[in-house]
């Protein structure tokens, strides 16, 4: 019940072939100014199976929607559960499960962009990692709202159930243990310490704060 184009041997429902070359499909009119989808391999041998969207064929390259009326997307994951998008990947140095290259270069190169129009004073931003999502396994570094372009607004590291334990503000105020830090580092804590420990064996050596 197989049927074959461009081969007499069909190994699936459908198998469409283009001998000693790539081999493209179209869903839409491949015409002018019509919306319509590509897909297809690169080349016969040593080939990629790409997908490319047309806006309007011809002029306008289009965008590819996945799921638009709801549920997930996983990447080497068949029950992809805890978001929108899960990728899965060995964890390997050359095997990351995302890898982002950035092609041009510029003062400030923009690797990922993230914001929430809708996040109001007091409200966290966060990236999270650990081990698991649970008291203390778990750490973040994130964004903290105060105000609108003010200078209360906080660079903050935390762990799950420890939060905004490091805070960096716009003024370059660091607190540790605070989150409105009034000079340049603030140590707040019941029993506030600052340890320093000289290890260095050299009479020249020393550990010196002006």
């Amino acid at each position: 019940g197989n049927v074959g184009v461009g081969t007499s041997s069909p190994t699936n429902k459908l198998s469409v072939y283009n001998d000693s070359a790539a081999t493209s499909i179209n869903i839409g009119k491949y015409a002018s100014g019509k919306a319509v989808a590509v897909l297809g391999t690169s080349a016969d041998t040593n080939g990629y199976f790409q997908i490319q969207s047309y806006y309007a064929q011809g002029s306008t390259f289009g965008n590819i929607v996945l799921n638009p009326q709801g549920g997930n997307v996983g990447i080497a994951d068949d029950s992809p559960g805890e978001g929108k998008l899960v990728v899965a990947g060995t964890g390997a140095y050359n095997t990351p499960a995302l890898h982002l290259e950035i092609t041009d270069s510029t003062t400030f190169n923009h690797v990922v962009n993230m914001r929430n129009s809708n996040l109001a004073a007091g409200e966290n931003m966060i990236i999270v990692f650990g081990q698991e999502l649970a008291t203390k396994n778990a750490a973040y570094i994130g964004y903290k709202h105060r105000s609108d372009g003010g200078d209360d607004n906080q660079l903050t590291l935390g762990f799950w159930s420890a939060n905004n334990l490091v805070n960096l503000l716009p003024n370059g105020n660091l607190g540790i243990g605070t989150e409105s830090p009034a000079a340049n580092l603030h140590l707040e804590a019941d029993e506030p310490e600052f340890f320093l420990k000289h290890t260095g064996t050299s009479g020249n050596d020393k550990t010196k704060i002006t």
